[in-house]
């Protein structure tokens, strides 16, 4: 008919739009991603991390909970169940997590299959399992029978990285893919300026698509280099961000079950588990 409309990336890929949205998570449920002291204190009086800024803020975020560590004390410490309560309470995501690299720390899938319904069954026989069936797969390493086992046994998805391990950096601006319920791709928030992070999420917005950025501890002097690490103050502008966006009703957050939820009628109905 020679008229011209503006579509969105989602919209040819997938056949659906959505307002573009952003999920910030961190993985393995430290003790710090309550709050840790020593890091810059909110307004309203708690110590500086992530769920206590993002709780400032009026924002949701996802936890991956390691559900045996829970309360540990072991290596940085975990999140205890108070806190882990308190965050379901508020609204936050708290999502299944392994406790080591399925694929090479485990002999055989039936180990690998226990270890992913061991960490399920915490979240869910303490009733804050809401976001139970989403998995994240630990370093981001996954097999096609991991996948499979996911699918089919009632996870509505799983996250990794780019790469997909951990250690092999992050290169592509966009995540995730929504194509693949069982392998949807977060970038890193470690070793990333404001700047890094704020171009993803443009970018994001640019073409009406979502994207996730993960990260697993916050430091007001992180070390050179160190992808596990992201410097406070960077996050604060990263959160900060994220509430003008709300604001101004250019963007949603969403946490990761949220995400999935939102897109499961569309993308997700038919996706194979990919290789």
């Amino acid at each position: 008919s020679g008229a011209a409309y503006d579509v969105s990336i989602a919209e040819v890929l997938f056949g659906y739009a959505h307002r573009p949205t952003v999920t910030l998570m961190m993985d393995d449920g430290y003790a710090e991603h309550y709050a840790k002291a020593g890091l810059p204190q909110t307004p309203d009086g708690m110590d500086g991390g992530f769920y206590s800024y993002m709780k400032y803020r009026g924002l949701k975020g996802t936890v991956a909970v390691i559900g045996s560590k829970v309360g540990s004390s072991s290596g940085f410490g975990f999140l205890s169940e108070a806190n882990l309560r308190e965050m379901y309470a508020s609204g936050f995501d708290l999502v299944t997590h392994g406790e080591e690299n399925l694929v090479t720390h485990f002999a055989t899938d039936a180990e690998r299959f226990a270890n992913i319904e061991l960490n399920r069954d915490y979240l869910k026989s303490r009733g804050i399992g809401d976001g139970a069936d989403v998995y994240v797969y630990p370093e981001g390493a996954y097999s096609n029978a991991i996948a499979a086992y996911l699918k089919s046994s009632g996870f509505i998805g799983a996250r990794t990285l780019f790469g997909p391990t951990i250690l092999s950096g992050v290169t592509q601006p966009m995540a995730p893919y929504l194509h693949d319920a069982y392998r949807i791709r977060a970038s890193t928030m470690g070793n990333r300026t404001f700047s890094d992070m704020k171009l993803i999420i443009d970018r994001a917005i640019a073409c009406g698509h979502s994207v996730m950025l993960y990260g697993h501890l916050l430091r007001t002097t992180p070390p050179a280099g160190d992808i596990m690490v992201t410097q406070y103050s960077e996050f604060v502008l990263l959160v900060d961000y994220l509430f003008e966006l709300v604001a101004a009703g250019l963007a949603d957050t969403v946490t990761l079950t949220e995400l999935l939820k939102l897109v499961r009628g569309y993308a997700f109905s038919s996706a194979p588990v990919a290789s």
